[in-house]
């Protein structure tokens, strides 16, 4: 997995805009006259069941997780969930989540399915309209980002530990 310091994107936004309305506000953002960082940005209008046809509008598998793997941070706004995939594949793929603690996050239903990562190395913004600033002045940074990519990593590794042990205890505990 390539350090963060050597991706080829700063971050990429993958992610259908109808899903939750959160999302046309970063969209709004990441496509602002003046974001001039690199960048792989798909904003279908609407989530499609199936990435890989090609009548679709969506990134097919092959592209999306080459994309996570060239990018030094990934946008993962709330959808039907606040936790979604899209967290676990960027941190497999090295990349660094961001997400926001916006008002939409606040009232959302689900707000405490984020409760483990909150203490996590992704980045936490705000607001969405804080996203490009924030990422601009860790960019500054290339050895700072490496050991918070290296951080992440370690933090994931033990999370993924612990989640795995409690799920086999619970299993053992009802035989």
């Amino acid at each position: 997995i390539a350090a963060s310091s050597q991706r080829k994107y700063a971050f990429n936004a993958i992610f259908s805009i109808s899903t939750h309305s959160g999302r046309s506000i970063l969209a709004e953002e990441v496509q602002k006259e003046g974001n001039n960082l690199p960048s792989f940005i798909r904003l279908p209008s609407i989530w499609k069941p199936d990435p890989n046809n090609p009548s679709n509008d969506s990134v097919d598998s092959t592209t999306y997780m080459q994309v996570l793997l060239d990018s030094v941070f990934t946008l993962a706004p709330a959808g039907h969930n606040p936790e979604c995939f899209r967290l676990y594949e960027a941190v497999e793929a090295g990349s660094i989540p961001v997400i926001s603690l916006d008002t939409d996050y606040k009232q959302h239903k689900c707000k405490d399915s984020l409760s483990h990562w909150l203490d996590s190395p992704i980045v936490i913004v705000e607001s969405w309209s804080e996203v490009i600033p924030t990422l601009q002045k860790l960019l500054e940074e290339p050895e700072v980002l490496d050991m918070r990519q290296a951080d992440l990593r370690a933090w994931y590794n033990q999370y993924m530990s612990s989640a795995v042990y409690d799920f086999e205890s619970f299993l053992l505990s009802e035989t």
